[in-house]
């Protein structure tokens, strides 16, 4: 890449991940145009099943996310919206198979709900935006990463692929998987995947019919993810249930 696209991807990957947490706002201008798009044909019982599939695939990038988070080293970006930031460099577990799990696991879970509303348009679109928001984020990172850690991150990037995962290189996880880490920190991730197929299908069917309608498995799922949302709020919020013991974890800030 010539000097002045680096510098534009680059300075894009420090906007991007400033504002990563806003990437759904973006994304859901587009899911709505897609459920007033054309459907594929599918009669009431392939529509289930087709959309049980997405679901569990939104749900598989919600369990990359947990995972991840819950075996990565303490002390790296975190929520934080500032700056990168690297403790330490984490090569094993799903680090070992891809160089950016999270940002993989997000396009996932944005993949699995552009294909819920059965329309052509939105996967591609939605494929095509994560995959550049995330590009940039992550040649970012590997520029921040490659100088704090020099010839280690090299042999790492080496071995590991950024973006599509390899298992040639399998490491089993250094640290034990924190449980409490990742209920901490992605009960946010597993309630918008419950909630949103429900959001979808209400806005099919006024489409189709002009009838508002609540599928019952879609609402059970809804209100299954509201409840966990609520609480595992509560259990972080008022508990200290999910904290982190400080002396056996350092400072607890996964990376995201």
């Amino acid at each position: 890449m010539r000097g002045g696209g680096r510098a534009v991807v680059l300075g894009c990957g420090d906007f991007f991940f400033r504002w990563r947490s806003y990437l759904p706002l973006i994304l859901a201008p587009l899911l709505a145009a897609a459920v007033v798009r054309s459907q594929l044909a599918f009669d009431s019982r392939d529509d289930l099943v087709w959309e049980i599939g997405c679901v569990l695939l939104a749900l598989a990038g919600v369990a990359l996310r947990a995972w991840t988070v819950g075996v990565a080293a303490p002390g790296t970006s975190g929520r934080n919206t500032r700056e990168q930031k690297a403790a330490s460099l984490t090569t094993t577990g799903p680090y070992s198979l891809v160089r950016h799990p999270l940002y993989l696991a997000n396009s996932i879970i944005a993949l699995g709900l552009a294909l819920f509303p059965h329309a052509w348009i939105a996967p591609p679109l939605v494929a095509t935006l994560t995959a550049v928001y995330y590009a940039c984020i992550a040649e970012r990172e590997d520029q921040y990463l490659r100088e704090r850690f020099g010839a280690a991150w090299a042999a790492w990037a080496a071995r590991v692929p950024r973006v599509i995962p390899s298992f040639r290189g399998w490491v089993p996880a250094a640290r034990p998987f924190r449980w409490r880490v990742a209920l901490r920190r992605e009960f946010y991730a597993l309630g918008v995947v419950l909630v949103v197929p429900l959001l979808l299908d209400v806005g099919e069917d006024l489409h189709e019919t002009g009838a508002f309608d609540l599928d019952p498995v879609w609402t059970a799922t809804a209100v299954l993810g509201g409840a966990l949302f609520a609480a595992l709020r509560f259990l972080k919020k008022r508990t200290s249930l999910l904290d982190v013991p400080r002396r056996a974890e350092g400072r607890d800030r996964p990376a995201t």
